[in-house]
Parts: structure tokens; C-alpha cells; sequence
């Protein structure tokens, strides 16, 4: 767990007026906030100092910062929910989407010390907008790549332009899925995401998520298989807005279990990189989505012998 947490906590290397570049949602910094998620602030002049959540439930002021979501501008008679705050820095603040900020039309405002500052434009909150956190980059298993083959582990930067994204994907005893320990079919894994949004009174969120695993095209193999995974549960951990979905890998994969058509695959092992799309009701994220290596060893499907 302490890996997923360096992802929330990250630094980024980086008191004049404050000024926002970008936000985006802290798992894959390519946009999509959802409520309840988390999300990261970048620009100059945000904190006249560096601190960090020591406990939770987050604090709302942090390092002497306050981040206001409001509906619009900001007015006395108006509410503006406060967001819970992870870190904060000169240039860089994380936080928690609130449950009942403005779902259109949001501005931020930045409290330091007592001085307001804004209005900060803020993108489009999503009711869901699932995002798997990133975990580096890896060697392709798959031998039907030129490249492939050949494990090497996690990587903080691709050595090569077609090496596979790992995301936060960890196996039953808590080991991140990579080229040196890849997934198997028919096991049980627990992906760690964000943005799964808003959840009913039961725990479920309020909109239908999906994981698609698709066979990921190698050079002269053109066509993709794509496979539902199995989800045994959806819900938020025990960090405020890390979410955790556990799926199972469906033995289909690799064609039917029961029946042998379509025609069965030869009797063998085999190593396949698989795209691992998460989906919302409404909103597909697919923004270069992590890969998964899976093993299929002799006897775990039905195979032509």
C-alpha cells in the first residue's frame, strides 16, 4: 500500500500571486475528475510553504491553504463546499474532489493565511470517471512482439516508445502485477483507481463500472479479442478516495471453456500483454490504458491437444 500512497503524496519539482496551469485527476494527470476523487492542482505560488496529511479524515486546511469549490463565484450568502486536502506545496496541492461541489460552471478559490484568491476555472466533475494509477512502465511478455519476451520489471520512464503502462494492479498477496509476475487466468486481482465517483447508501456506485480486457495487437496479428473480467467487488478503501475494484480473469480469454468452438487454441503455454480499459455509465475512459500481462500455462484451458 505504501507504493499507491507515493502516487497520492507525489512531489512534483518544481510569494508571488497564485496561478493555475492545470488540474487533472491524480492518477493519471490526463484530466477526468470524478466526486469524491482525487485530483492535483498545479501551478506557482500556491502555498508559502510544504506540508502533508498526517491522519485522517484529511483536513480542510492545510499548511495554512483552504481549496473552495464553489458554483460560480463566490458570494457570502453562498455555500462553497471545502475540498480535503493530501498535500500542498509552492506548486503543487492534492485533494479530494468534495461530494457536493458544483457539477458544472465550478470555480476554485485558494485561501492562504486568511487571503482569497481566484476565481480558478475548473473542469467538468463527472459523476464517474474511473482512472487506474500508474505504476511505470515494463517489458513486454508477449513473444509475438520483436521486443518481446523478456521480463525486466518496473520502470519509472518507457526505455523504448512501445513499452508497456503497468497500472496499480496487485495480486491476492499484495505484489504488483508486472512482466516478472504476471497475472494468471481464473485468479482473483485488485486494481487501485480514483474517480470512481458518488456510491449509494449499499456501498455500490451509483454508476454501472465495467472492466474490458482486450488481446492487445502484435505486429502481424491486426485483429483484437475483448473479454468482460468478472467483478466480485467495487468500493472505496480504507484511504479516502483511492478506490479498489476486484475482478477476476475469465478463463474465455482464450476462447470458450465448455464447448470446442470457435476452434480451440493449440495445447501450450502462452504469454499475452492485455489491455486493461476500465468504463462508466456515460464515459469510457480509454487514455493510453495500462496493459496486463497474463501467463496461460498447459491445463488451465481447454486446448487442442
Amino acid at each position: 500500500m505504501k507504493m499507491f500512497l507515493c502516487f497520492v503524496f507525489a512531489v512534483c519539482v518544481g510569494a508571488a500571486q497564485p496561478r493555475v496551469t492545470f488540474v487533472s485527476n491524480s492518477a493519471d494527470g490526463l484530466g477526468w475528475i470524478a466526486f469524491g476523487g482525487l485530483a492535483t492542482m498545479y501551478g506557482s505560488g500556491l502555498s508559502s510553504s510544504t506540508a502533508s496529511a498526517r491522519a485522517v479524515p484529511l483536513p480542510k486546511v492545510l499548511g495554512g491553504v483552504e481549496l473552495l469549490i464553489c458554483a460560480g463565484v463566490m458570494f457570502p450568502d453562498r455555500p462553497c463546499p471545502a475540498a480535503p486536502l493530501l498535500y500542498v506545496s509552492p506548486d503543487q496541492i492534492n485533494f479530494q474532489i468534495p461530494v457536493d461541489a458544483p457539477a458544472f460552471d465550478a470555480n476554485m478559490y485558494l485561501r492562504q493565511n486568511g487571503t482569497t484568491s481566484g476565481p480558478f476555472r475548473l473542469s467538468t466533475i463527472y459523476n464517474s470517471a474511473p482512472t487506474v494509477f500508474r505504476m511505470g512502465y515494463d517489458c513486454s511478455i508477449d513473444p509475438r512482439f520483436p521486443d518481446g519476451g523478456s521480463p525486466c520489471g518496473l520502470n519509472a520512464a518507457a526505455k523504448e516508445r512501445r513499452a508497456p503502462l503497468r497500472g496499480a494492479i496487485t495480486d491476492q498477496a499484495g505484489s504488483v502485477v508486472t512482466s516478472l509476475k504476471p497475472a494468471r487466468v481464473g485468479q482473483y486481482y485488485s486494481m487501485w483507481l480514483t474517480g470512481v465517483g458518488r456510491y449509494a447508501t449499499n456501498g455500490q456506485p451509483t454508476s454501472r463500472i465495467s472492466i474490458t480486457l482486450s488481446d492487445v495487437p502484435a505486429y502481424g496479428y491486426p485483429n483484437s479479442t475483448f473479454t468482460t473480467a468478472e467483478i466480485s467487488y467495487i468500493g472505496p478503501s480504507s484511504y479516502p478516495g483511492l478506490d479498489q475494484i476486484n475482478f477476476r480473469i475469465p478463463l474465455t480469454i482464450m476462447g470458450r471453456t465448455d464447448v470446442p468452438y470457435p476452434p480451440l487454441h493449440p495445447c501450450g503455454d502462452y504469454r499475452l500483454e492485455l489491455s486493461i480499459e476500465v468504463a462508466a455509465q456515460g464515459l469510457n475512459v480509454i487514455r493510453d490504458a495500462p496493459r496486463l500481462p497474463v501467463e496461460i500455462r498447459r491445463g488451465d484451458v481447454l486446448c487442442a491437444q
